[in-house]
């Protein structure tokens, strides 16, 4: 797995990180509210199995706010 994108900028990562599925994790606005950076992972060649995308969200703390994976690239 690898690192995409990781988004900082309040307004894109507010737009991406309440995205619908299959483009985005679809996290709700208020969920959203309390990140303060996006990270994007996804699987890589190498990797087994189907290929996914992960979307963590991380708060002011550190602490992971939120997280999905969702499948495809």
């Amino acid at each position: 797995m690898y690192e995409l994108s990781r988004i900082t900028d309040p307004d894109k990562l507010f737009k991406a990180a309440t995205a619908p599925r299959p483009d985005g994790p679809g996290f709700s606005e208020d969920v959203a509210l309390r990140g303060v950076f996006l990270v994007v992972e996804a699987s890589g060649v190498n990797d087994p199995g189907p290929d996914f995308t992960c979307w963590k969200l991380v708060g002011a703390d550190g602490d992971e706010v939120a997280s999905a994976v969702v499948p495809g690239f």
